[in-house]
């Protein structure tokens, strides 16, 4: 919905001339607009599950292969 038309219908709402069919118009946009936006937000979750998932393994492979030559630091303690 174009905001000329949502001025429109907020402008009828004022004087007390709305319509069903434009309650119903601003409801199939709103609806509309948030399942677009909830499909971004399920890709944006998704892409981030994803990367979590991969530092996981990464941190777990550096837990399984600790070695005294080869190892990280998990914890760094200052010495006194």
């Amino acid at each position: 919905m174009k905001a000329t038309r949502l001025n429109e219908i907020k402008e009828l709402a004022e004087k007390g001339e709305v319509s069903h069919k434009e309650v119903i118009e601003i409801c199939s946009e709103t609806i509309l607009s948030l399942s677009k936006h909830m499909n971004d937000l399920k890709s944006i979750i998704k892409n981030l599950e994803e990367k979590v998932n991969k530092m996981e393994s990464k941190i777990n492979f550096l837990y399984d292969n600790n070695s005294p030559i080869y190892s990280a630091v998990l914890e760094d303690f200052e010495e006194e």
